[in-house]
């Protein structure tokens, strides 16, 4: 459920107010000294317990233990008047304020709960929003990072041999001051949807740097067949790029290179990644 701000901070706020109404009244009532100090005050410190307790555990418990508290009191009240024949107005005080200030407590609680919940999910959706490119939806370092060990071990566990394949655009630099966002974008909704075509063979895609457009992929394969794959992705991005309307007078190419997994020399996805953007040196 999607809360409303403004409601939240409004019922907050009069939480507040009527609670600090509540300690003003009660101030008022134990300095005129109607019931005694000493019942005054075992009533208040006993309604400072319930406040916590509504606090901690929520108001049906808080309830349940201010209606003990007002039995006792009941009984308190019924024994002073048979027995003893006394009966004051200003004993009804403690039972009144009680269960107000479980309620006021319990409604401050609450909207605090609330926007916990919310910030809670703002957290979730700022992670699943971190974990994917927002232009291209594929996932960024943090989890190619993350997903590294599941593919070494899987590469170990089953004796395939695992690559990574990066992809970048030659001459980004100098290309990208000569197109306009349209472009841009276009561009690389382009490469995005042709290496999710051509690399059926990969398990998981990734954007691994949106400032100078980076993609990459865990797979597990061999030499040949990234060679097949490095010529079908180059040829059908050409195709591509002739039917664009906006990009096919653009000289563009791409760079394409592989690093194969040797655990003597590769300890960590950063150094995987580093092996692949080396190879695209090589791409000539």
């Amino acid at each position: 459920m999607k809360l409303n701000k403004r409601y939240v901070s409004t019922i907050m706020d009069l939480s507040l107010l009527f609670f600090i109404g509540l300690v003003s009244i009660t101030a008022i009532f134990v300095s005129l000294g109607n019931n005694g100090f000493f019942i005054d005050l075992v009533s208040l410190l006993i309604t400072l317990i319930l406040v916590i307790i509504t606090y901690f555990t929520g108001i049906v418990p808080g309830l349940i233990f201010t209606m003990i508290f007002i039995f006792a009191q009941l009984v308190y009240v019924t024994y002073q008047y048979v027995f003893m024949n006394q009966f004051s107005y200003s004993s009804l005080f403690w039972l009144i304020i009680p269960p107000l200030y479980c309620l006021s407590i319990f409604l401050i609680t609450y909207q605090v709960r609330l926007l916990e919940k919310e910030n809670e999910k703002l957290k979730r959706n700022s992670v699943q929003y971190n974990a994917l490119d927002a232009e291209t939806q594929l996932r960024t370092l943090t989890l190619y990072e993350s997903d590294f060990s599941m593919f070494v071990d899987m590469s170990e566990r089953f004796d395939a041999d695992l690559y990574t394949v990066v992809i970048r655009i030659r001459y980004w630099d100098s290309l990208k001051k000569l197109m306009t966002d349209e472009q841009t974008k276009e561009l690389l909704g382009m490469v995005t949807a042709l290496f999710k075509e051509s690399s059926k063979q990969s398990v998981s895609l990734y954007m691994v740097n949106q400032v100078t457009p980076t993609w990459s992929s865990y797979t597990f394969s061999t030499n040949e067949s990234l060679r097949i794959f490095r010529d079908l992705l180059k040829e059908r991005f050409l195709e591509e790029l002739e039917k664009s309307v906006t990009l096919k007078n653009l000289t563009i190419d791409l760079l394409i290179a592989q690093a194969k997994y040797d655990p003597n020399e590769i300890k960590s996805a950063s150094e995987f990644l580093s092996e692949g953007l080396n190879g695209l040196q090589y791409d000539v």
